[in-house]
């Protein structure tokens, strides 16, 4: 991946950012501001939504990074290896943005690069989060917020065209300040792994919001249709009645004589019954932890629609904010329509 191959090759815990990276690094950022000049007296809405997107991942890589950069004859200070990859992730995405930028504002409607960008995270915590990688989001997130909070100030004098942007800003601002809350001072102080999980959750639930607030300013129309909703599919975005159901209980019905009559049961709970974000997230999440051998399938939920239950192999694992120990088992109930759906855990479940 870019600059750091030779990194992942080389760096097996914190390193310090090698002096010819934050050179490469720093030119990416200078081209944005260039840009910036070029186009400040530019009137096309896209020309300006991708700028800002590229402002955006420039803003927050440069925060992500923070101590990494030199601030005296002392040198960088010392970036663990995943907050290297972000960066570089960051940092890689903001060329082609510029060509964007200045193509659109040179030839209107011509750019077939999509928007808006949206920022995709991770999802659910699964691993353990270096506290310095956890300041850098915290970083990351408040520099977004002096990014757009002036002029989200001054949108609110037109509430009707600037509404969705407005709305993306209130949902990043709840939850950078609810990630603030739970890291509180971060220097000199420990925090539990279980609360840096969850901190870091809500600054990665923040970021993306804070990207389309800063393209929406300047092309509302980007956000009539809430680009966040679609941005994890899942399983259940199939049509299929046994999208969720256990393998093993689909055998079961064709063996037992019931598979019509089944079939017509889960055609009867899927009906109109709206799928939501938490649970696509678990859905992804469970196929990455499936991927990575953190979690086995081993066996089936007694309710409809007969879902999966998992043991956790390779732990601990975090879903939902509860840690789940190695051994112990989850599973997703989903409830009918207009029901609650729950998570459930425990160190082993009844089998039928």
């Amino acid at each position: 991946m870019g600059l750091l191959e030779w990194i992942r090759k080389t760096f097996t815990g914190d390193k310090n950012c090698p002096d010819e990276h934050l050179e490469s690094y720093s030119k990416i950022g200078h081209q944005v501001f260039v840009v910036h000049a070029e186009l400040d007296n530019c009137g096309n809405p896209l020309a300006l939504a991708y700028l800002q997107a590229a402002r955006s991942f420039q803003t927050m890589a440069d925060a992500l990074l923070g101590e990494g950069f030199p601030k005296s004859e002392g040198g960088a200070g010392p970036v663990p290896p995943i907050t290297h990859e972000l960066a570089d992730e960051w940092y890689g995405k903001i060329p082609e943005l510029l060509v964007a930028a200045r193509q659109e504002a040179a030839f209107a409607h011509t750019v077939t690069y999509p928007l808006p960008v949206v920022l995709v995270s991770p999802g659910i915590g699964t691993g353990s989060v270096p506290d310095s990688h956890l300041a850098g989001l915290r970083r990351a997130a408040s520099e977004m917020e002096k990014l757009v909070a002036h002029d989200v100030e001054l949108a609110r004098l037109d509430g009707d065209l600037y509404r969705a942007a407005i709305l993306q800003y209130e949902a990043a601002r709840t939850h950078k300040e609810s990630g603030d809350a739970l890291t509180g001072s971060l220097p000199g102080k420990k925090i539990a792994e279980e609360t840096i999980q969850n901190a870091a959750a809500h600054y990665w639930k923040a970021l993306p919001h804070y990207m389309l607030v800063a393209q929406g300013l300047k092309a509302p129309h980007l956000l009539i249709q809430n680009p966040l909703l679609s941005l994890r599919k899942s399983k259940l975005d199939s049509k299929e009645v046994w999208r969720a159901t256990a393998s093993t209980k689909i055998e079961d019905f064709k063996e037992n004589g019931c598979w019509e009559r089944e079939i017509e049961n889960l055609r009867a709970f899927w009906k109109d019954r709206p799928i939501t974000q938490e649970e696509r997230e678990y859905e992804c999440t469970v196929e990455q932890l499936l991927s990575r051998g953190q979690i086995s399938a081993n066996g089936q939920w007694y309710k409809i629609p007969h879902p999966i239950s998992y043991k956790v192999e390779q732990g601990p694992v975090t879903l939902f904010n509860k840690e789940i120990p190695i051994g112990h088992e989850f599973v997703y109930e989903y409830g009918k329509t207009g029901e609650l759906s729950q998570f459930i855990t425990m160190k082993k479940f009844g089998r039928e």
